[in-house]
Formats: C-alpha cells, structure tokens, sequence
C-alpha cells in the first residue's frame, strides 16, 4: 500500500509542475506584461550619465572658456585665463606691488629673458625694487 500512496503523491506532484501558468498570473517573479521590458530594447537606453572626472578637467574647462570683451574699442573674445592675465598686468603697471611681485614671479617661472626682465624694472623706481625683492622673497 506503501508503494500506492506514494505514486499518486507523485502524481498530484507532478500535475501541478505540469499545469500551465496563465499570461494574466501577477505575482513573485510574474510582474505584468505592460511592465516588462520589451525584446530589443534596453532596459537603461541612455546609459551611465556622463560626469567630469577630477577638478583638474574642471578647472581647465572653465578657465579656457572663452567670455567677450573689447580691445582697442573692437569687441573681442578672449579666454578667461588670458583675461586674467592681462588684468594682473595692468594692476601692476598701475602701481599695486602685489601685482608687481606676481609678474615678475611669473616671467621668472615662464622663463623671461635678463633683458627683459630688467626692461620691465626700468620703469620701477629704486626705493619700489627694495619693497619687490623682500616681496618676492616672502612669497618664495
């Protein structure tokens, strides 16, 4: 009898493997159809978002931007970085000795020529190339 009861227990076992799930069935595993993805067609279509990677490509983006100005009354476009620049240039023709000691530390850096260097000094007075070496040197 043993051997009986077992296959008709497998039986009802298997006949409900073997019945055959409904389309409309909703559940675990089952989301509905509408919320499927469809064949061929990406379940993330525009992908990873695109980001800047570090500061430094930040930086470089935004200082080579370029921004309008005028030159000699004509409306120009220049980068930012070279804007800048021509600022600091101008401040230290005007007299700051801040601006001062930041160009000459700069044409230092980039590799200005004695001859140049001293053409820029000429226009200094002595008593103000004192108070640029001792900025200079404070600043090193």
């Amino acid at each position: 009898m043993k051997s009986k009861t077992n296959l008709i227990s497998r039986k009802k076992r298997n006949t409900k493997k073997e019945v055959k799930q409904n389309d409309d069935d909703v559940g675990y595993g089952k989301p509905p159809k509408h919320g499927q993805f469809k064949k061929g067609f990406s379940g993330n279509p525009f992908g990873r978002p695109k980001c800047d990677k570090n500061t430094d490509t930040i930086f470089k983006k935004i200082v080579e931007e370029e921004i309008p100005g005028t030159k000699n009354g004509r409306p120009v476009k220049t980068q930012i970085l070279t804007a800048i620049i021509v600022k600091l240039v101008n401040k230290a023709l005007g007299g700051d000795f801040k601006s001062i000691a930041k160009v000459i530390n700069m044409s230092e850096k980039i590799g200005l020529k004695d001859a140049e260097k001293a053409k820029m000094l000429s226009a200094v007075r002595e008593e103000d190339k004192l108070i640029l070496k001792n900025l200079i040197e404070r600043s090193k």
